[in-house]
């Protein structure tokens, strides 16, 4: 039957004990130490999956405009200055709003021709009024 102490070898003694200081001023030829293997590089993080497939681009309708909206601007200015009522006012809020949100720029364009647009619409209402009631039907009466 063998007992635990059996297997073990004999006592080391305790001069045969190097400690941990003595083992670093230690010095091993090149010939015997081996090449110290460089830790492996850890792998780049994946990118969580996404729910659409790759290479997958929305629709154009839906992609967001970078364009400034300028023009809107300028055509209420224009459209104003040519007598076009409705026009104006239509482009001069749509390119004021943009010009809030710094879509567009020149929105004093726009503040312009919506307020002419504004006003001449005012002119032709009561010029139209004026005709339907009667009061300019008969210019050549006079």
């Amino acid at each position: 039957m063998t007992t635990s102490d059996e297997n073990v070898p004999d006592a080391v003694e305790e001069s045969a004990v190097v400690a941990p200081d003595a083992m670093a001023a230690e010095v091993v030829p090149d010939a015997v130490a081996e090449p110290v293997a460089a830790a492996p590089a850890a792998p780049a993080p994946m990118a969580p999956p996404s729910a659409q497939p790759i290479g997958y681009a929305p629709p154009a309708a839906y992609a967001p405009s970078e364009t400034p909206n300028t023009w809107m601007n300028i055509v209420a200015f224009v459209t104003a200055i040519m007598g076009l009522a409705v026009v104006p006012i239509v482009f001069g809020h749509l390119g004021i709003n943009a010009a809030n949100k710094g879509k567009a720029e020149l929105k004093w364009m726009g503040i312009v021709g919506a307020i002419l647009g504004y006003l001449e619409l005012v002119f032709w209402i009561t010029i139209w009024a004026l005709i339907i009631g009667g009061t300019i039907s008969n210019v050549n009466d006079y």
